[in-house]
């Protein structure tokens, strides 16, 4: 057949991008033919579909990816979709891409220019790359908030995401202005205590309130020594511990280890802070004025 030859090149979802079909495979006149005779059907101005592969919403979306350059990732509630999470099948495709697509919204894309797309983190889904869960989320948070929490609690039942990840997603990306923020930062205020262990959903509570009272940046589970603590302020010398009672208050052994643990922090010039699942859930506003006054030639 004169066309075997763009067949065997297709992908697995029929498709055949043309900057690396023409002039490398075939002529520019075949191409043209191989259009006007039936055997491709043209989607976007440089990726065409074999007409006798099954038409799904893959192919769409990847011929979407193809059409804003192998570069780009699909994102915001596609990339959920393509994740698994349970949405409503895509009409408008969002795409991350560096370049621009004449007329787009005919074809129902939403185009986003990203400031440094190659840093983005991503993933491959069915052969379409997609962006990362953590990205996602934050995606959906700005351009379909609708679906904010659904999507959260997908991440979370296939351990994609955290609580307490989050929390620290949300802090790395919160000074450079994106959008979403404050509506997953709500979301995380929100979340069930029950959706962690003790230890996690403490931390997690410790990490909503130094956003909120916007301490200065620490080190999250740093190691000092022969331990490890859960919030470290190197330039003022401060440590924070968040206590469960079912690790550090249900024996005296326990008491006793944290309390020779804090004396070796406290020998090297370290102030230790240790909150309470009661303190952090009840008495927040004295937690955060008692860890101001630590802060207060910063924040």
């Amino acid at each position: 057949m004169i066309y075997q030859h763009l067949i065997n090149n297709a992908d697995k979802h029929g498709l055949l991008y043309r900057p690396e079909i023409v002039p490398a495979l075939t002529s520019r006149s075949s191409w043209a033919r191989a259009i006007r005779s039936g055997v491709l059907t043209l989607d976007y101005p440089n990726v065409a579909r074999l007409t006798s592969s099954s038409r799904t919403i893959h192919q769409r979306i990847k011929a979407a990816h193809l059409a804003c350059g192998r570069d780009s990732l699909i994102a915001g509630p596609t990339a959920a979709w393509l994740h698994g999470v349970s949405l409503p099948e895509p009409d408008d495709l969002h795409v991350l891409t560096k370049n621009r697509l004449m007329n787009a919204h005919r074809y129902n894309l939403v185009l986003h220019r990203p400031v440094q797309l190659a840093l983005i983190d991503r993933t491959l889904h069915d052969d379409i790359p997609a962006t990362s869960p953590r990205r996602t989320l934050f995606d959906v948070a700005a351009w379909s908030p609708r679906f904010l929490h659904r999507t959260f609690e997908h991440y979370l039942t296939n351990g994609d995401l955290t609580v307490r990840s989050t929390w620290r997603s949300l802090f790395e990306i919160t000074r450079q202005g994106r959008p979403g923020i404050s509506r997953v930062r709500n979301m995380l205020n929100q979340w069930s205590l029950d959706t962690e262990q003790p230890e996690s959903v403490l931390e997690a509570k410790m990490l909503s309130l130094c956003f909120q009272a916007g301490f200065p940046p620490f080190e999250f589970q740093a190691q000092i020594g022969p331990y490890r603590v859960d919030f470290l302020w190197r330039a003022q010398m401060a440590i924070v511990e968040c206590d469960g009672f079912a690790y550090h208050g249900s024996t005296r052994d326990a008491f006793e280890r944290d309390r020779f643990r804090d004396a070796y922090l406290q020998s090297l010039g370290f102030t230790v802070w240790r909150f309470s699942f009661r303190q952090l859930t009840f008495q927040q506003r004295e937690v955060r004025m008692r860890l101001q006054s630590v802060f207060r030639c910063d924040v």
